[in-house]
């Protein structure tokens, strides 16, 4: 994915997942999140009103593996995602007061 592959230029960035709205990064112990985030956010900021392309095209989303795990290998991506954009519209309504 090339957003990724940028993110992956800032050498504290250690994992990226990507969703369909949201991006989480995790980095490593050599910074801090308030050393950085505000270098990250404007960077993706940018990125997205530059147009760039955030997927490779033909991407598709892997599937599971295995069939038998697939309602609980979704069930959990759900609890993940609601539970990222929950802490995300958190946040905004905090910044925003």
């Amino acid at each position: 994915m090339p957003i990724a592959a940028a993110l992956y230029n800032f050498p504290y960035v250690k994992e990226i997942f990507i969703s369909q709205n949201y991006i989480s990064i995790t980095k490593d112990k050599s910074v801090e999140w308030f050393e950085v985030n505000s270098e990250i956010r404007q960077f993706i900021k940018q990125y997205i009103e530059e147009q760039k392309e955030i997927t490779t095209a033909g991407y598709q989303v892997r599937k599971p593996a295995n069939p038998l795990n697939s309602d609980a290998t979704a069930t959990e991506g759900d609890e993940i995602s609601d539970q990222i954009i929950s802490i995300l519209n958190e946040y905004k309504t905090r910044g925003s007061q």
